[in-house]
């Protein structure tokens, strides 16, 4: 399975990246604070929808700006694990 995405948006963040990986592959994501790493994982689980580009998965595309296409992230299966609380402070 391959994930492809391109991803583009001007704000909040502008945000402009292209990502392919292969299944068995491991991506990382690095750069400095702000740079919007959190925003492309939270755009590839589909808890954020960017302006323009497009994400797929296999065979199935998740996301494609140009078509109206936005899967659910609960249709896509995306295991995330937040860097801060996200549902309940006091946790």
């Amino acid at each position: 399975m391959k994930l492809v995405a391109r991803l583009e948006q001007s704000a909040p963040i502008p945000l402009a990246a292209d990502i392919a990986c292969d299944s068995g592959e491991l991506l990382a994501l690095v750069g400095p604070s702000g740079s919007g790493k959190s925003t492309i994982l939270r755009c590839l689980a589909g808890l954020h929808r960017p302006s323009g580009g497009s994400v797929r998965c296999g065979d199935e595309t998740w996301f494609d700006a140009s078509r109206g296409v936005d899967v659910s992230p609960q249709q896509r299966r995306v295991g995330f694990v937040f860097q801060h609380y996200a549902l309940f402070p006091h946790l």
